[in-house]
């Protein structure tokens, strides 16, 4: 008699661990949306959109209003978090080359932050395209 008791409290133990444990999200895939300028700029709040898109430790990046682009590479790890140096190869004149761009995947978003040696950054929350 004492068994069943036992298997059914250790079930129940096992059931609430499992529910208990989040997964980690992964920062890798293709993300899209619009950020803002920080400190605001001479255009004032104006949004830019951003295509990001993360495999590993590296991938691309795209600010298609400014017609630049280029590429990311890891610099810090992190399994839903992460930091890429970026270099831009496309529109060099338009944008800023070698921007530090800082993200963290949370509920399904992306809170994406670049930062330029300037002192300028622009922050933005981005979801994942389609």
């Amino acid at each position: 008699m004492r068994y069943p008791f036992a298997i059914a409290s250790l079930t129940l133990l096992l059931f609430a661990a499992s529910a208990g444990a989040q997964e980690v999200e992964s920062i890798n895939g293709a993300w899209s949306g619009s950020g803002h300028q920080t400190p605001v700029g001479a255009a004032g709040l104006a949004p830019r959109a951003i295509a990001m898109t993360i495999s590993g430790n590296g991938g691309t990046v795209g600010y298609p209003d400014l017609h630049c682009s280029g590429m990311i590479a890891r610099v810090g790890v992190g399994g839903s978090s992460g930091t890429f140096r970026e270099h831009i190869t496309n529109g060099v004149d338009k944008c800023a080359d070698g921007g530090t761009i800082t993200v963290h995947v949370h509920n399904g978003q992306l809170d994406w932050a670049w930062s330029g040696s300037s002192g300028d950054g622009v922050v933005a929350v981005l979801t994942r395209s389609q």
